[in-house]
């Protein structure tokens, strides 16, 4: 679904620089919907009530999050170098895009192996 939201991206630009980052910041609110969805408790020593008890939601919430994961990185990455001005600047941000995402995917791996 992170393809399906870049490749959307690649020709739908619905939101401006302004929403993007809201919306990105919105996705925070991701976090508590996940944790009331149904899980096995007896691994866990936080137990929040289990408001969705349908293994459909936990599906929809991380395709919609796959989604919109794929369609605002995308949009960011285009947007950001039109904020500088010389092509110089512009190569010194993209760059700083690329290593910032994968050091992103870095820290996000290294933070699922420390929570399992």
């Amino acid at each position: 679904a992170t393809f399906v939201g870049r490749t959307v991206a690649g020709s739908v630009q619905v939101f401006g620089r302004k929403q993007v980052v809201v919306l990105t910041l919105a996705r925070t609110l991701f976090i508590p919907l996940f944790t009331l969805c149904n899980y096995d408790t007896t691994l866990r020593h936080f137990k929040p009530p289990i408001l969705f008890s349908s293994d459909i939601y936990p599906i929809l919430l991380t395709t919609i999050f796959s989604l919109s994961n794929g369609y605002l990185s995308s949009l960011a990455m285009m947007y950001s170098p039109g904020l500088v001005d010389t092509p110089a600047e512009k190569l010194v941000v993209g760059a700083w895009q690329a290593f910032m995402s994968s050091l992103g995917c870095l820290c996000g791996s290294i933070a699922a192996v420390a929570v399992t």
